[in-house]
């Protein structure tokens, strides 16, 4: 998009010869105009138009990462004990997975194969591991990646790399160990989407995993000068990501109704049920403060992925720590998780009313009904409108003895929170 001192326009790029007289299109462009931010958050928000709300019962799940894959001494086997602790004694009911084959000195897209990891017990004991969570009503979900794969793994198809103009596939470096590389997949391959539904029929319905994490899955791809059939220009790449995850979105609600996707990333054009908007940017315009915003401005709920720990407004809470990335597996630390008193209330509040109508009212700080919850690291003055109050004083809901009073502003009252957790608004 160019910038002019009298106007604005587009230019695009098609990368190859156009001989004479062959007649081209350009992309369909829109122009919005408005006036004002909250017609402009109203614009943008129906822009969501491939988003769906998560299924219902996702407003009433809390959530933790779990990643026996990047600890010391765990497995499959473990990594349910620490699930069953959580739900048992703390009621998280919902968790990520970690599990695929990843080398030990990879990083996380830097994966060997979808295969739940041999060496934490296979396919047989992740599905025994997942068993408790399904039987008490629990969800899951399991990382995925259409970004990129190792060329040295068994499943790989020398179709589905990307090509420079040079003819040379595009590569990332990775740098754990200084000399991993990934080849970059152009996710349009007939032949890699055919890869990926087998396993995500796998996960689903073999190992009764819900839904799914795209990682790196909002980030564009470069053009492929591959000569691929499936593209008419090497831009393409990026566009045909969009269909790629239509189809797949629609295969999965096939095996299961309540099969979900959220991504890494976000686009108002990705057919997903939440996005992961999870910079910890503070201020009147951060991208939290945009998506409280955004949230209700249109026709659907958006959900995010928020960096703040208990953030009810995002509709998407995880708790604190959100995961165990890094532990010395020890039942004891899953048990510190589980009694941790804002978890719990947390996990109890989220699974009696749900997090559909929760509001953000600052970054990190978000109201659900009578209540205001503060995420760890978000404390200090906290400005709410007279729209949202709910009475004059805050009551902290963990220990009564601390009490608050809004002093007047423009906007309505305000208040120096003193601590993180949940407040009650009190007369």
């Amino acid at each position: 998009m160019r910038y002019g001192s009298d106007g604005q326009s587009f230019c695009f790029y098609y990368f190859r010869d156009l001989p004479l007289e062959e007649q081209i299109e350009t992309p369909a462009v829109t122009w919005l105009w408005g006036q004002g931010l909250s017609e402009a958050d109203r614009l943008l928000a129906t822009q969501f138009d491939r988003y769906e709300e998560p299924p219902s019962w996702w407003f009433h799940t809390t959530w933790f990462w779990l990643h026996p894959n990047w600890q010391r001494g765990s497995s499959f086997a473990r990594m349910g004990e620490g699930a069953r602790i959580l739900m048992e004694k703390g009621g998280i009911n919902g968790f990520g997975l970690f599990t695929h084959e990843v080398p030990w000195s990879g990083h996380d897209v830097d994966v060997g194969s979808p295969l739940p990891n041999p060496s934490l017990g296979g396919p047989a004991a992740l599905r025994e591991a997942l068993r408790p969570i399904r039987e008490q009503g629990g969800h899951t979900y399991v990382w995925m990646s259409r970004s990129a794969a190792r060329r040295d793994g068994l499943e790989w198809q020398e179709s589905w790399a990307i090509r420079g103009m040079d003819g040379r596939p595009v590569r990332i470096h990775n740098r754990p160990d200084g000399g991993v590389r990934m080849d970059v997949v152009n996710s349009a391959d007939p032949t890699f989407e055919a890869h990926l539904r087998e396993w995500i029929a796998f996960y689903i319905q073999e190992m009764g995993v819900t839904g799914l994490f795209w990682d790196s899955g909002a980030q564009p791809l470069p053009p492929d000068f591959g000569g691929k059939p499936y593209l008419r220009w090497p831009g393409e790449t990026s566009a045909r990501v969009l269909a790629f995850y239509e189809r797949i979105y629609r295969f999965g609600r096939s095996l299961n109704p309540d099969f979900f996707m959220w991504v890494e990333g976000i686009s108002v054009d990705l057919p997903m049920n939440a996005f992961a908007v999870d910079s910890r940017i503070v201020g009147p315009y951060s991208s939290q403060r945009l998506m409280h915003r955004l949230a209700f401005a249109g026709p659907r709920r958006l959900a995010w992925r928020s960096g703040w720990r208990h953030d009810l407004a995002s509709g998407f809470p995880f708790v604190d720590p959100p995961s165990d990335i890094g532990w010395r597996w020890d039942p004891d630390r899953y048990e510190a998780v589980a009694r941790d008193p804002v978890n719990a209330w947390i996990a109890r509040m989220v699974r009696e009313r749900g997090t559909r109508q929760a509001v953000g009212l600052a970054d990190g700080i978000s109201r659900l009904d009578e209540f205001v919850v503060v995420s760890p690291g978000a404390t200090g003055t906290l400005e709410v409108p007279e729209s949202q109050l709910q009475g004059s004083r805050l009551q902290h809901e963990l220990n009564s003895s601390i009490r608050i009073v809004g002093r007047k502003c423009p906007a309505g009252l305000r208040f120096r929170i003193p601590a993180a957790g949940p407040w009650r608004f009190i007369p």
